[in-house]
């Protein structure tokens, strides 16, 4: 295998574990246990820490080590009222794109994540499907929306906030599928009706609540 596949084989791995909050905030990594984990050598593991340093997630500390970076309430505040303008855009070009069989396939991941407010099962499984299904949500608003260059930023966006909504040790995933399953059908509602402004609204509605309920007012 190539030094560059080796190389994302880290990254995807690590990436997930931080996404998926199986790692923490100030946690340190043991870089020979991940290399022996995943069958490689310790070199395309610091390649992909360096990435992720890049990308924000991942503090290394010279002759240290590396931990997870973590951040100041405020500046999580501002990365989130960030990302509400940019799913904003996002909603309205949508909006202005979506053909009949766009709103179909929507419609049914929003279907699925609905299903799960009925999940009588254990509060992690729910989180991981919901986490999912809502990726694959705003993945499809994404494609819908039709501007690879803005997609592909969000997209980037979307995974700095799933990582501070797994960090922040909230159950936020498992016990907020139902008002987050009422945003995005009000999204879809504002796309079939074809008005861009209250899409853009009403997706940047969604994420400002998904922020307030990773931090509620005093």
């Amino acid at each position: 295998m190539s030094k560059e596949r080796l190389v994302d084989q880290a990254y995807r791995h690590i990436k997930s574990l931080l996404l998926d909050g199986l790692v923490r905030d100030q946690n340190w990594f043991a870089i020979d246990e991940l290399a022996g984990g995943l069958g490689i050598s310790r070199q395309p593991v610091m390649d992909a820490m360096k990435r992720l340093s890049l990308e924000g997630f991942i503090e290394i500390v010279p002759q240290v080590g590396c931990r997870v970076k973590s951040a100041s309430s405020s500046e999580i505040a501002d990365f989130f009222r960030l990302f509400a303008a940019s799913e904003g855009l996002i909603g309205q070009l949508a909006a202005e794109r979506a053909t009949s069989d766009d709103l179909l396939r929507l419609k049914l991941l929003s279907a699925q994540i609905g299903a799960l407010g009925g999940w009588d099962g254990d509060n992690a499984t729910r989180a991981q499907s919901y986490r999912l299904l809502n990726r694959q949500f705003h993945a499809e608003l994404r494609r819908v929306a039709r501007s690879s260059a803005v997609g592909d930023i969000v997209e980037r966006l979307a995974d700095r906030s799933d990582f501070y909504i797994a960090q922040s040790g909230t159950a936020q995933f498992a016990e907020h599928v139902g008002p987050a399953h009422d945003e995005h059908e009000q999204i879809l509602q504002a796309i079939e009706r074809r008005d861009p402004a209250l899409a853009r609204a009403a997706s940047e509605s969604h994420i400002a609540a998904a922020a307030a309920r990773l931090h509620p007012a005093p």
